[in-house]
């Protein structure tokens, strides 16, 4: 079985031998906060922050921030991961059971976006809202030419 976005049904598609490989495949739609998909969001959103019990985190739920988390990791399943591991190792190096925005603001800049200004970091008050897939972002196109 092979799991993943519609990006990779493309690329198995146009691959036969990898395609002959994987007799059944399911595709993910990244998570959205956009209406019709916001329960499906927040119920996932909830299942990582149950794992993360016994921190004091922020509710992850809440509009500001799913959709924080959604701009941050284009909402893959793996950059929320990668994104909240990081957060608990930030607190914990800061010697703190904490997880706010702005734990969340510095494991960003770490795990997925070195380079980002206040204004292209989803979990800085100055972020101006525009989806991270510019030149030089995270989830710029890549590979082809549009």
């Amino acid at each position: 079985m092979l799991a993943g976005t519609p990006t990779l049904a493309d690329f198995v598609w146009e691959h036969e031998q990898i395609a002959d490989r994987f007799g059944e495949q399911i595709t993910l739609q990244p998570l959205s906060m956009a209406p019709g998909r916001q329960v499906e969001c927040r119920t996932v959103l909830a299942a990582f922050v149950k794992v993360m019990a016994g921190l004091q985190i922020i509710d992850l739920t809440a509009d500001k921030h799913a959709s924080a988390i959604v701009f941050a990791t284009a909402g893959r399943l793996r950059g929320v991961r990668r994104l909240l591991v990081r957060a608990v190792e930030v607190a914990e190096q800061k010697g703190s059971t904490h997880i706010n925005r702005g734990t969340l603001a510095q494991a960003f800049r770490e795990v997925i976006f070195s380079r980002a200004a206040d204004s292209r970091n989803p979990f800085s008050g100055r972020f101006n809202g525009v989806p991270l897939t510019g030149l030089g972002e995270p989830y710029g196109t890549r590979g082809k030419s549009q």
